[in-house]
């Protein structure tokens, strides 16, 4: 299911054809099954010059876009949408419930820039290929077995199956930026993008939101964030208050943000966040 704050609603080729249906709406896939962002960010979000002039979306303007996985009920992109109207915004949740919340919302308050897929975060982003997101941003994952620091199995979100089509789906100097309250299984998720990198990839810890780096990443809405490990393999966990430096606008909040603020869940921490932020450098396979 693919739902635009905009407007329409539609199914996409793949979808439909597993469900045994038709498709609803107007088709938004490509002949592989991967969807065409262009129908969906038709006019009305996905330009941001005359579109016959630079070949329109998919053209010389064609506008940033980023992807939230298990998005929940849209809280967090509908606020960065709203503060970053000149990108494109695609959030990603398995239940239905929660999308079309998201998606009235977005469609009362938002600006249009803003599609929601009813989709599993793994599946999702191995179907669409390689380096087609600028960012990918991952909130509040939820550990499959808590007792075990979130590692117990391997049927979690970020686990590595996940986590190297995700690594893969970045372009080339697009950042991955995990938001956690686990400080285990934020720990075990830097360990698992380590890992990716014997893939032929290559990332780089992003300094530019650590406290004292030179960086923004000092006070206020930029966001206060320190060094707090840095794991086998090189990525960096941070602790603190993610913020403007590492995409997150001041003012989104979330379902799962507001678990955090009341200390919900045994194995969360408190009193600060954990953050992984890294980016993709040119010179690996992927």
């Amino acid at each position: 299911l693919i739902i635009k704050s905009g407007g329409g609603g539609t199914m996409s080729k793949s979808d439909a054809d597993k469900r045994g249906q038709g498709t609803s709406g107007n088709d938004s896939s490509k002949d592989d099954g991967r969807i065409d962002w262009r129908r969906v960010f038709d006019k009305e979000g996905g330009k941001d010059n005359d579109d016959d002039k630079n070949g329109g979306i998919g053209g010389s303007d064609f506008r940033r876009m980023y992807v939230e996985l298990g998005a929940g009920g849209g809280e967090w992109i509908n606020n960065q949408s709203l503060k970053n109207p000149s990108s494109l915004w695609v959030a990603v949740e398995m239940r239905r419930d929660r999308i079309t919340s998201g998606w009235v919302d977005g469609l009362m308050y938002g600006g249009g820039n803003v599609a929601f897929v009813g989709d599993e975060a793994g599946g999702f982003m191995k179907r669409e290929g390689r380096e087609t997101w600028d960012g990918v941003f991952v909130n509040y994952p939820e550990p499959p077995t808590q007792a075990e620091g979130g590692m117990a199995n391997d049927n979690h979100m970020c686990n590595e199956s996940n986590m190297k089509a995700i690594l893969e789906g970045l372009k080339v100097g697009g950042r991955l930026v995990v938001v956690g309250d686990n400080k285990n299984y934020t720990k075990s998720i830097a360990r698992i993008i380590s890992g990716c990198t014997s893939s032929g990839m290559r990332f780089v810890n992003d300094d530019s939101a650590v406290v004292g780096s030179g960086g923004g990443g000092v006070g206020g809405s930029r966001g206060q964030l320190r060094r707090m490990e840095c794991v086998k393999g090189g990525v960096e966990v941070l602790s603190g208050k993610p913020g403007r430096s590492v995409g997150h606008e001041e003012g989104g909040t979330s379902y799962f943000d507001g678990l955090w603020k009341t200390g919900a869940g045994s194995f969360s921490s408190k009193d600060v966040r954990f953050v992984i932020a890294v980016r993709k450098v040119a010179g690996g396979g992927g």
